[in-house]
């Protein structure tokens, strides 16, 4: 009896030393096979079309019209939009504003402003600055404003609900009008941020432009906007757009301002 009894345990051993070897290069089949899906995967992906983002662009769109029809006839339309390349310690900025109306068949608006920002960080709050900006408005009484020059980009505040940055430039500016007059000039600009909650979130943005030598020729920008998240690309926001020049040679207003409610897209 006894000796039966150590024959099935042998057999049993036998059986179970049998499966756990099954076992084993079952799982090694499995984890080689595994290895290979993922490089088959990465090699997928490689061959996807890169996204925007993933190139380094991050855009910023937003989109504005009304139209009126009746007793007056007016529709008036508006492209803010910015897009952004960082690769490293460089990032190039690309802003067009352009504003556009028109009441019967006759423009009350036409103009747009174009700037070209290039920075360098220096250090994580600091980086060197050089902008490059163009403005043409065919309702005042500038054909058109050229202006470029160097100058500093700090993050005074830079947290998650709150970012505060600067910038300071010397520059030389050309302003064409019945003569063109050339001189140097000294621009600020401040962009501040609040995300008020997760999905709205309030801007403003303000600059100064001023010749160095005579005071009085200075020009004004100024835009806040609240905007509240629709979806992980689209957003929708009221703005208020205010644009001063303190020194005209026509009659014509010495500011333009605009509010508009806009479709935004971010990606």
């Amino acid at each position: 009896m006894l000796k039966i009894f150590l024959v099935l345990l042998f057999l049993c051993s036998l059986i179970i030393a049998s499966s756990d070897v099954d076992i084993k290069q079952q799982l090694a089949q499995a984890i080689k096979e595994k290895e290979a899906l993922d490089v088959k995967i990465k090699l997928l992906k490689s061959q996807l079309p890169k996204k925007i983002k993933d190139l380094g662009f991050v855009t910023h769109t937003e989109l504005g019209y009304s139209k009126t029809d009746g007793n007056t006839n007016t529709q008036s339309f508006n492209l803010d939009a910015i897009i952004t390349r960082k690769i490293g310690k460089h990032k190039i900025k690309f802003h067009i504003d352009s504003q556009y109306a028109k009441s019967g068949n006759s423009a009350t608006k036409n103009k747009y402003i174009l700037e070209l920002e290039y920075n360098y960080d220096l250090t994580s709050r600091l980086s060197f600055d050089y902008i490059a900006g163009y403005k043409n408005n065919k309702f005042s009484s500038y054909d058109y404003q050229f202006y470029t020059g160097p100058g500093l980009y700090y993050k005074v505040v830079d947290k998650t609900k709150h970012q505060l940055n600067i910038d300071a430039n010397i520059m030389f500016a050309q302003d064409k009008e019945d003569t063109t007059r050339e001189y140097v000039s000294f621009m600020s600009k401040g962009i501040y941020t609040w995300q008020i909650l997760d999905n709205l979130k309030f801007e403003q943005t303000l600059s100064y432009r001023t010749e160095v030598k005579d005071n009085d020729n200075y020009f004004v920008y100024s835009k806040s906007a609240i905007n509240t998240k629709l979806s992980e690309v689209f957003s929708a926001g009221v703005s208020y757009k205010y644009d001063y020049a303190n020194i005209l040679t026509t009659n014509e207003s010495h500011k333009d301002d605009t509010l508009s409610i806009n479709l935004i897209a971010e990606y």
